[in-house]
């Protein structure tokens, strides 16, 4: 219930205006009723843009296949105008939690939008500075390619990298 409210305020004050929220809520957190919920929200093409405040080892959802199938829905949900906002994970840059640099799926998708949460150092007349909070995540993927406008905006390597956009997300500092 927090995760959810959390998520439709956000939404909220991000969009300005919302005309209606749609809830979808799968029977399980296994992948494969995440992709099945995933291709439902896809075809039903009801939303522009939704919410999906989950993740995992990018690593594990690579060996199991599901990072493909969702590939492919979030790719198919592109074309049609829609934008999947996703989480870059709560843990740093060790999503996986075996001391490597590895991020949450889906938000290594590079059919996403990989949000992450920063600590906000400012008062209400001035704005000092911005770091990366620890409460959120992000790195490098292990295997999904670099997208072109990462490219464009000077993002070094070859894969991925997470997240695209954060904002103060400490609740301490927010």
């Amino acid at each position: 219930t927090d995760e959810w409210d959390l998520d439709r305020q956000a939404i909220v004050g991000m969009a300005g205006k919302v005309g209606k929220l749609i809830f979808y809520t799968i029977p399980s957190l296994s992948n494969a009723d995440q992709a099945a919920d995933f291709n439902a929200i896809v075809v039903a093409n009801r939303a522009q843009i939704i919410d999906a405040a989950i993740g995992e080892c990018e690593t594990d959802a690579q060996s199991d296949g599901s990072a493909a199938a969702d590939d492919a829905i979030f790719q198919a949900a592109a074309a049609q105008g829609q934008t999947f906002s996703v989480p870059a994970g709560d843990v740093g840059a060790d999503e996986c939690g075996n001391g490597s640099n590895a991020p949450s799926w889906p938000a290594a998708s590079q059919y996403v939008i990989a949000v992450a949460g920063t600590n906000l150092n400012a008062n209400t007349q001035q704005w000092f500075n911005e770091s990366v909070w620890t409460g959120t995540g992000g790195s490098p993927s292990a295997f999904e390619p670099i997208p072109g406008w990462q490219t464009a905006f000077g993002v070094p390597g070859t894969t991925r990298g997470v997240p695209d956009i954060a904002f103060d997300g400490n609740p301490d500092s927010g």
